[in-house]
């Protein structure tokens, strides 16, 4: 019987096929940072939305819709920015 993902041991392994171009490898390590992996109370891989994007972003080119999903959900990681209307800034 199988135990857990070893994701400390497979990380290095996946980044290496992500980085490769395989897209299955870049849509699961955009898992893996889209929730961040914690064993007890060390960061095995750390929540970074960012690299998320990026990855998913690579699977979906990839081909893979699943990634194309996951894409689309998620949270934008950029606050919206409002800039105060003045005159000098929407001159035509």
């Amino acid at each position: 019987e199988a135990g857990p993902p070893d994701v400390k041991a497979a990380f290095p392994w996946l980044a290496a096929a992500a980085e490769a171009g395989h897209p299955v490898a870049a849509f699961e390590l955009a898992q893996l940072y889209e929730t961040g992996v914690k064993d007890g109370s060390k960061e095995i891989v750390p929540k970074n939305l960012a690299a998320a994007r990026k990855l998913y972003q690579r699977a979906a080119d990839g081909g893979m819709d699943e990634a194309k999903k996951h894409l689309q959900a998620l949270p934008s990681d950029e606050p919206v920015k409002f800039h105060p209307y003045s005159e000098e800034t929407h001159k035509p």
